[in-house]
């Protein structure tokens, strides 16, 4: 087996890979990959990833980027995905137990001599739920992360199972949602835009309501053209919420094998009493069933403030109005291993102060109700 780092000759190879093995989603694709290097400029992504050969076939891949972080006025390099966690290391289907391990060993140990051929400081990695390997497995997931030395900080993400018959999806729905969207359709039309039928004007009245409702432009043209081209690919599908005409909302699902991922969403601030969201989502439900995906990941689940995670009271409201429409909650499995001991201590350093003044502040509140 051989590591090979992913250059442009190698891009056909990735995706066919990605599209053949089940440990891979959208995520681990090329077209996401380059959405994501160019997703923030301040960060100076460069492209680590890499493939696994052996006898010149691909037999696994790991997306990777080396980006410059800033704490205060000090810059450190990290092994992250547009700041965020890479998308875990895919395999080759149908390995036995010792010889994915052998793989997996030989992927860590290379991204342990990347890290110190860059001097990044550290590396966080996350599983991919929509992946088929992970859907498919009765959710009898761990976190593998682990034993490659990686310290957990999972949390969980929301997943409904379009394969149930519409009866029960309208069942599973929170009845404060039920009688929302019931009384928004009432008036507010949706409708899915797919390479079908979209038109470059609406999704320009995508964009434009994006960016007012964001208050700004809140990213690069290049990754609104990319998310522009995916649903002409067919692998995104945009939803849109209109009332006497007048685009008043979009929502924005990024579709790729079996299953479809919640990417974004913009409402008309100017609506904001509206059932929008509401209608969008059922629409969305709908639609993905129809057309014969099995599972619609909605999004992370924040409950409360971890002390590797704070969550402010707007990501618990978001996080509560996505599980209103039903659906079951499976592991986000998150891992980050560090390879600067005082990058260790001024990051944990940093969260347990701002998690002790959350504690603070609920004490507080608790005793001025």
């Amino acid at each position: 087996m051989e590591i090979e780092q992913l250059a442009p000759n190698k891009h056909e190879d990735w995706d066919k890979f990605c599209l053949q093995n089940d440990d891979a989603w959208f995520w681990h694709t090329t077209e996401w990959l380059y959405y994501t290097q160019n997703y923030r400029p301040d960060l100076k992504s460069k492209n680590l990833s890499f493939l696994l050969i052996n006898n010149h076939k691909v037999i696994g891949i790991c997306p990777l980027f080396l980006e410059t972080t800033k704490i205060g006025d000090e810059e450190t390099k990290e092994l992250s995905f547009g700041g965020s966690p890479t998308p875990m290391p895919a395999l080759e289907n149908d390995l036995s137990e010792s010889n994915r391990e052998k793989r997996y060993k030989l992927i860590f140990e290379n991204i342990d001599k990347l890290s110190q051929e860059y001097q990044a400081s550290r590396v966080t990695i996350r599983a991919s739920p929509l992946s088929p390997s992970y859907i498919q497995s009765n959710y009898s997931q761990n976190n593998i992360l682990m034993k490659y030395g990686y310290i957990p900080i999972s949390l969980n993400t929301q997943i409904i199972d379009l394969t149930k018959n519409q009866a029960t999806l309208c069942a599973d729905i929170r009845h404060g949602h039920a009688y929302d969207i019931n009384r928004g359709m009432k008036y507010i039309q949706a409708t899915a835009f797919d390479k079908n039928n979209l038109t470059k004007d609406v999704y320009t009245q995508y964009q434009q309501l994006h960016h007012k409702a964001a208050g700004r432009v809140t990213r690069p043209q290049i990754t609104f053209d990319l998310m522009y081209s995916w649903i002409l690919q067919g692998y995104a599908t945009l939803f849109a919420a209109t009332i006497n005409k007048q685009y008043v909302g979009f929502s924005y699902v990024y579709t790729y094998k079996s299953a479809a991922y919640y990417g974004s969403a913009c409402n008309d601030p100017d609506c904001s009493q509206e059932p929008i969201g509401h209608v969008l989502q059922w629409k969305t439900i709908q639609c993905l069933k129809d057309q014969g995906f099995k599972f619609y990941e909605i999004g992370w689940q924040n409950y409360a403030s971890l002390p590797y995670c704070i969550t402010s009271q707007k990501e618990v409201a978001i996080s509560t109005f996505k599980r209103g429409f039903g659906g079951f909650s499976v592991p986000q499995f998150i891992g980050e291993k560090y390879y600067n001991s005082q990058y260790y201590l001024k990051i944990n350093t940093e969260r347990l102060k701002q998690y002790a003044l959350t504690l603070q502040n609920s004490t507080v509140q608790a005793s001025n109700p």
